[in-house]
């Protein structure tokens, strides 16, 4: 697991949690809830007794959730090519031309 990095586009709390740990999570602050200030995804891990296992947990979910919508938004983007690309443009014709004996119209 990476560590979460200082960056500022990360914004870590910390909250007591009920759960597994005994009278532990309700001493502790063991709960994490992290999120991601430019998108405002926001996840929680509450599953681990610690709190540094519970921040990978969360860091995890949060690659995980944006690995997603990167995904999403290829799929997205490679749908709108392709849906141009099946468009069918039309110019000028060159030649016009009428009629059963196909005469040319100009």
């Amino acid at each position: 697991m990476q560590p979460i990095p200082d960056a500022p586009e990360y914004a870590v709390a910390y909250f007591h949690c009920g759960g597994n740990g005994g009278q532990n999570v309700n001493k502790v602050e063991t709960g994490v809830r992290l999120t991601h200030v430019p998108t405002g995804l926001t996840v929680t891990a509450t599953e681990e007794r610690t709190q540094q296992a519970n921040r990978r947990h969360a860091l995890a979910k949060l690659q995980a959730l944006l690995a997603e919508g990167r995904q999403a938004q290829q799929r997205q983007q490679d749908e709108r090519l392709w849906m141009s690309h099946q468009r069918l443009e039309r110019g000028n014709p060159v030649r016009v031309y009428e009629g059963a004996a196909f005469t040319r119209k100009k």
